[in-house]
This record gives structure tokens, sequence and C-alpha cells, in this order.
């Protein structure tokens, strides 16, 4: 993943630089909400943010740095990030390494070798943005005990986000303003999430009804 990442960034670079601001990447198991995030790149720009590299998604804790994006809900990079990363990272930062792990080396590669820090995206209830795995961190109750064998990840990962944001989990946890939700397994599944979120189901449907009570 990470060297098809490399080879992704670097298509964009030669073929797009120019003709687009932001560029997003995902798989194709996440549902992006295009609005939420077009509503959240005009803040950074009312910020003046965008005239400096730009580098955000879900942040989680790691080893080697403070924090990585999690690329299950996808990252966002500004054009100054994108031209930086492929002229003076992606040459010689990690150009050998075969992982899945394409999510930390490209926070590697843009800390490490460019200094260029994730933003925090928190709304401004302390709530997430972007969701992975149908967002684990909303399921994830602190008094409730093991929640399986990724339970100790998951606590850390909890303890991370609420050290900033404040002890909370279920729907306070998730932002009305969510832009990406990762893990939608498949086309049906695709597919009932934008019926929730836009109530396109019509009525008479099992989902329709439900949404319009």
């Amino acid at each position: 993943m990470w060297q098809k990442t490399r080879s992704i960034v670097a298509y964009m670079y030669d073929n797009y630089l120019d003709d687009y601001d932001y560029f997003y990447l995902s798989g194709d198991d996440t549902h992006l909400i295009v609005e939420n995030l077009r509503n959240y790149l005009d803040t950074l720009e009312d910020q003046g943010l965008n005239e400096r590299p730009l580098f955000f998604g879900k942040l989680i804790p790691h080893g080697r740095i403070e924090a990585f994006v999690g690329g299950g809900g996808g990252y966002v990079l500004n054009r100054i990030t994108l031209m930086l990363l492929v002229e003076k990272a992606l040459p010689t930062c990690e150009a050998d390494v075969e992982t899945s792990e394409e999510d930390v080396y490209m926070s590697i590669c843009l800390q490490n070798k460019l200094g260029i820090k994730p933003i925090d995206t928190a709304d401004a209830t302390g709530r997430q943005r972007f969701q992975s795995n149908a967002n684990f961190l909303a399921k994830f109750n602190p008094d409730a005990g093991p929640l399986g064998k990724l339970a100790a990840w998951r606590a850390r990962v909890y303890a991370f986000w609420a050290k900033k944001h404040g002890f909370k989990w279920g729907k306070d946890l998730v932002s009305t303003q969510s832009i990406a939700f990762h893990g939608l397994r498949s086309p049906v599944q695709m597919k009932r999430h934008h019926a929730i979120l836009y109530k396109s189901c019509p009525r008479g449907t099992t989902l329709g009804e439900a949404l319009a009570s």
C-alpha cells in the first residue's frame, strides 16, 4: 500500500497539481460527504491556513511521531503539501519500504522530512469529523471492559483523543459536520448510508418510513 500510495501522489503531482487546490485520498469503502469537506476547507481559508502546507484527517497516536493521519477516513493535502511531498520527500523518505501502513509512512515523511504536522480536525464541541471503521471510538466505552483483541490499542487512541477534547463516546463523539465514514464494505452499505444521510429512500420502504418518522 505504501508503494501504491507513493505512485498515486506522484501521478496527482504530474497530472493535476495546477488544476486543484486540495487532494483527498481514501479507499473505495469510504463515504465522503463532499459538502462538509468544502465547508471545512472554507473555514480553513477564512483563517488563512491554506497559504501554508496543510495535511489533515483523523489523528491516531504512534510511537515514531506524536500522531499519524489514519487512512481509513482518508486524508487531505493542499497543493503546497503535495508539491513538497513529491519534490522534497518521496525520492528519499522510506522509499524502499513495503508495508500496508501507508498512512503511517505518509505522516512520517511529511512530519520528519518536511516538518508538516497534521492539524486537529475536531469540531467546536470536540467531536470527530473523520470516522474510521464505522467510528470504533464512538462505540468505545471506557467503563465497559475489554472490547476484543484491539482493546488496548483502542483505549490508547481513545485516551489520546480524550486528553484534548474530553471524555465522550457514542453520538457525542461523532460530529454533525462529519466529512468521511470508513468501513462501508459493500454497495448496499454505501447506498444505505447515503439514504440515511440524505433521506433519499421513498416512502413505502422500511428505511424510508423509519427516516420519515
